[in-house]
């Protein structure tokens, strides 16, 4: 692997145990490590990357089943995803770092922060996943639905489709299909969020956890959330009321806020701004 000197783009493979981990490099300084969502890939971050590249060492891994990275387990977990970024910061010797995600990416975040506090210096998390079970339940019920391979709901709807073209319908069908390609897409997402078994779920659940953070972390939202976005947010706010929230106008990017404030926030943190001055 290239010297993390280096200021131009690069990318790696790393072979691990659990499986194949890609990531996409930039610059040299302060770590920075972002973490994709649930339905994204590492690309997700390419604009920031390049735009903070210049000042700090950012690191945008694809997490196991997810862009080029590749398991070798069937049973995707947070706690393997974890041991996988823990591993990967291991290979690349880095001893600290500033560690943000984004949905699901914010749930394998927060678990490493837990678990690795010495290793964070700051934990920045967007819509973060893994808080607020029952929101969840009756959430992810379309979702596991629409995700089976054989679903009873989707060849109700292939029966029904002309029926409901018929009453105008069609945008809401076409909604519905899209969501389903989406979800098969992304088979780990589904398996980690809503596939598994409820005990398993609920035991990597942060929300109980969070009190015992001893990570700084911010919260940032946009400034017209939509609803799932801010019951994340206030979940997992009121889990740790010691969290501060940046409230970041919204734009079309994959993390839902505007590129530059987004920028201005993370090099405002007390690390990041230690390491740049």
């Amino acid at each position: 692997m290239k010297s993390s000197r280096e200021s131009t783009p690069r990318a790696g493979r790393l072979k691990l145990d659990s499986g194949t981990l890609f990531w996409h490099e930039y610059g040299q300084g302060k770590t920075i490590v972002f973490l994709h969502g649930s339905w994204q890939d590492s690309l997700q971050w390419s604009p920031v990357i390049a735009a903070l590249g210049t000042r700090f060492h950012c690191l945008a891994p694809d997490l196991l089943g997810f862009g080029e990275s590749r398991s070798n387990h069937t049973a995707y977990s947070i706690a393997l995803q974890v041991e996988a970024l823990a591993a990967f910061l291991r290979t690349l010797r880095v001893s600290q770092c500033v560690l943000v995600g984004h949905s699901l990416g914010a749930w394998v975040a927060t678990q490493f922060a837990l678990k690795y506090p010495h290793q964070v210096e700051n934990l920045v998390v967007i819509a973060p996943e893994g808080l607020d079970p029952t929101v969840r339940r009756k959430r992810w019920w379309l979702h596991r639905q629409l995700a089976g391979r054989h679903s009873l709901l989707m060849m109700g709807l292939g029966m029904a489709a002309p029926l409901i073209k018929f009453f105008g319908g069609q945008d809401w069908l076409r909604h519905t299909l899209s969501l389903r390609q989406q979800l098969r897409q992304f088979p780990a997402a589904c398996r980690i969020l809503f596939k598994r078994r409820s005990a398993e779920i609920r035991g990597e659940m942060v929300q109980l956890q969070l009190p015992q953070l001893q990570v700084p972390a911010t919260v940032l939202l946009a400034d017209t959330p939509d609803s799932l976005e801010q019951t994340l947010s206030k979940a997992f706010f009121s889990a740790l009321p010691t969290a501060t929230i940046r409230t970041i106008p919204r734009d079309n990017t994959a993390w839902g806020m505007a590129l530059e404030p987004t920028i201005a926030v993370l090099t405002e943190l007390p690390s990041c701004r230690e390491a740049a001055s």
